[in-house]
């Protein structure tokens, strides 16, 4: 099985605060609130209806993190942080600075 993610794909983490909530937690990760995530692939396991997107964390470590911690990003929104690089490659995509 094969799966297409669209290019130029942000997140931001939303962390579930439930007591059964898929690990690992990102904001015990190195993952940071209110910061934009380009989401690198996706992971499903197979025979699993979980699903996992592929993540560079604050540390520049790769993690599997679950989609229900992660909402998707549309730029620009003010007060989201993202790196110097991916606010120009956004801003490029989007035609203006933000």
């Amino acid at each position: 099985m094969s799966t297409y993610i669209k290019p130029n794909v942000y997140v931001r983490i939303q962390e579930l605060e439930t007591p059964n909530a898929p690990r690992p937690l990102p904001l015990e990760s190195g993952f940071s609130e209110g910061q934009a995530y380009e989401v690198l692939g996706l992971h499903v396991p197979s025979d699993s209806s979980k699903a996992f997107l592929i993540l560079k964390n604050d540390y520049d470590e790769m993690w599997f993190i679950s989609v229900r911690h992660c909402r998707i990003v549309d730029f620009p929104i003010e007060g989201l942080m993202c790196s110097p690089g991916e606010r120009l490659h956004a801003a490029e995509r989007i035609g203006h600075l933000f």
